[in-house]
Parts: structure tokens; C-alpha cells; sequence
């Protein structure tokens, strides 16, 4: 994946991220960014030989753990909505990294 393709993945993560830790909930614009954005790098790790920039990764890694703790900030069944979505990010997350290797 090149550089700016990663930029692209690691910028889709903070702006998905960030509004949900701070209690502002699911951007469903950001949402499909984020995940567009994470087929292309799987796209791109399986066509450059698999190879998945650590800091990409990193941040990949961090998603679901974030997004369980800031299901802590809602209620009325939002609360469920954050983790199922989390629960549904990290499986295409180790998708596409299983598709890198």
C-alpha cells in the first residue's frame, strides 16, 4: 500500500474513532470511509506481497478495544449498537489482514 493510501486508512480510523470516544456516536458517512478505505489496503497488502505498514496495523489493532470502551459513554441500546459494530469491524479488520498474509 502506498503512503498515501495508508494516510488515507489511518486518517479513516481517527475520524471514525475519535467523535465516537468523545460520545458524539456512529458517523455512518465515516463508517463507510473506514471500511472502503480497509478494503483498498487489503487490496493493495495482497498485491504488494502482503506486507502491512506497522503503523497501520497498530492502529488497526486498537480499533475494537476503543470502540468497547466508548460503548461505556452510551445507553438505551446504543451501548449494544458500538459493541455489534466493533464486533462487526473486527472481523473485516482480520479479513483484511488475513488477506495481507
Amino acid at each position: 500500500m502506498e503512503d498515501h493510501g495508508q494516510e488515507e486508512l489511518l486518517q479513516a480510523i481517527v475520524d471514525f474513532a475519535t467523535p465516537l470516544r468523545m460520545g458524539e456516536g456512529i458517523d455512518e458517512i465515516t463508517l463507510g470511509r473506514l471500511r472502503r478505505e480497509l478494503a483498498n489496503g487489503a487490496a493493495a497488502w495482497r498485491e504488494g506481497g502482503g506486507r502491512v505498514p506497522s503503523t497501520t496495523a497498530a492502529a488497526l489493532v486498537e480499533l475494537y478495544p476503543a470502540m468497547y470502551g466508548a460503548s461505556a459513554l452510551y445507553e438505551d441500546g446504543y451501548d449494544k449498537r458500538v459493541l455489534d459494530l466493533a464486533e462487526d469491524l473486527l472481523v473485516e479488520v482480520l479479513s483484511a489482514l488475513g488477506a495481507a498474509g
